[in-house]
C-alpha cells in the first residue's frame, strides 16, 4: 500500500511540475501552440495538450486564433490568462505612531490592478482582515494572499513586531478562518 501511495503521490508532483513549466513557458513567449510550448518545455505535445485542455477547462489558458497555415491544418495558438486569479498583497506599518495598511492588487502575471493606502487607528489583526475583506469584495477574483509586518513570523505566530497589537497574534490561522466563515456564509 506504501508503494501505491507513494507512486500516486510522485505522479501527482510530476504532473503539477509540468503544469508550472507550461505556465512559465505561455507567460515567457506570450502565446505559443502546443508544438512551440511542447518545444520550450521539453515535455511531449501529447503530454503539453492534455495540460492545456485541463487549463481551457478551468480558464487559466485561452484559446486565440489558430496559426498560419503551412500545409497542414492550422495549428490552434494558446495564451495564459493573466487575470484567471487576482493577488492581494496588504502591509501594515506604524510609523511615529501613525499607523497604515498599505495595499497592491496584481494579476498571475504581476501587472498591477489596484493600489492604495488607508490610515487606521490601529493596525491590528481587525484592521488587517477588514482591507481583505474591502479588497475581495472589489475583486472577487482575489485567490491568494501575501501579507506584509513589520516584524517576524515563528511557527505562525507573530513574535516580534513594530505594531504591539500583533505580538503573540496568530495571524495567518485567523484570517484563513475568517476567509473561511466569509465563504460558507455567502454559499448560504
Amino acid at each position: 500500500m506504501f508503494i501505491i501511495n507513494q507512486i500516486t503521490n510522485n505522479s501527482i508532483r510530476v504532473k503539477k511540475i509540468n503544469q508550472e513549466l507550461i505556465k512559465q513557458a505561455l507567460k515567457m513567449m506570450g502565446q505559443g501552440t502546443k508544438s512551440m510550448i511542447a518545444n520550450v518545455t521539453g515535455l511531449s505535445v501529447a503530454t503539453c495538450g492534455n495540460i492545456l485542455n485541463e487549463f481551457l477547462e478551468t480558464g487559466e489558458v485561452i484559446e486565440t486564433e489558430l496559426e498560419e497555415p503551412n500545409g497542414g491544418r492550422p495549428a490552434r495558438r494558446y495564451v495564459y490568462n493573466s487575470n484567471f486569479a487576482y493577488i492581494a498583497c496588504p502591509y501594515a506599518s506604524s510609523e511615529g505612531g501613525q499607523h497604515s495598511l498599505t495595499y497592491v492588487v496584481t494579476n498571475l502575471i504581476g501587472e498591477t490592478l489596484d493600489e492604495g493606502c488607508q490610515k487606521v487607528s490601529l493596525a491590528d489583526a481587525s484592521a488587517i482582515d477588514g482591507i481583505i475583506e474591502s479588497l475581495v469584495d472589489k475583486h472577487p477574483d482575489i485567490k491568494a494572499l501575501g501579507i506584509g509586518i513589520p516584524g517576524f513570523v515563528h511557527q505562525g505566530v507573530i513574535n516580534v513586531c513594530d505594531i504591539a497589537e500583533l505580538i503573540n497574534i496568530p495571524l495567518e490561522a485567523q484570517l484563513r478562518e475568517s476567509m473561511s466563515l466569509r465563504l460558507q456564509s455567502t454559499m448560504i
